[in-house]
């Protein structure tokens, strides 16, 4: 799809609204670094920001969490243990879904609701990078074809707005697909 924008692109304009919501100094936040911990976000300003994303890009949240949910479609108690704490297969499970917390020092033991401690901007520009690369090629109500224009999903000839799919949905397939995975694994 023509002109969908860059991960280094989302970051900065996360960036751009992380100035706009949250009380900071005007020097540049590290794309790469915890917001919570190291930048001075709190849970309140985290929660902002998220709006403010959502205001801007127009992409509906979802509020459920990835990781927990393929933990019930696995079973349960495969990537947290009943401690809420995160198994080694679910510390490798959110490095899979983040990849972008790799470098950091995530302490051990973590549990999942801790690890919104650790998003960065990148997190956030991969979350909506995710939005972007589920847009259809072409707009179901006309056919034309989906182009990106300033950030919004339009089609190209006539510039009608278009919808990505949920976040519910974005995160219900990648569970479906993930489990899909994992079970293929387990077998070969």
């Amino acid at each position: 799809m023509p002109n969908l924008p860059s991960l280094a692109q989302l970051a900065d304009k996360v960036e751009e609204l992380l100035y706009e919501t949250a009380e900071l100094a005007t020097t540049p936040v590290p794309h790469d670094r915890p917001l919570m911990g190291e930048i001075g976000l709190d849970s309140l300003d985290m929660i902002e920001l998220g709006f403010a994303m959502d205001e801007f890009f127009g992409f509906q949240f979802s509020d459920r969490n990835a990781v927990e949910l393929l933990d019930q479609e696995l079973g349960g108690g495969v990537l947290t243990a009943p401690t809420g704490y995160l198994t080694e297969q679910g510390r490798a499970m959110v490095l899979r879904r983040m990849p972008e917390l790799a470098h950091l020092e995530l302490p051990e033991p973590l549990k999942m609701v801790d690890v919104q401690q650790f998003y960065t901007l990148e997190t956030f520009a991969r979350l909506m990078q995710e939005f972007y690369l589920a847009l259809p090629e072409t707009c179901p109500t006309n056919g034309e074809a989906v182009v990106v224009v300033d950030f919004v999903p339009q089609t190209a000839t006539s510039g009608t707005r278009v919808e990505p799919p949920s976040g519910d949905a974005l995160i219900d397939a990648w569970v479906a697909n993930t489990a899909r995975e994992l079970k293929a694994e387990a077998v070969g």
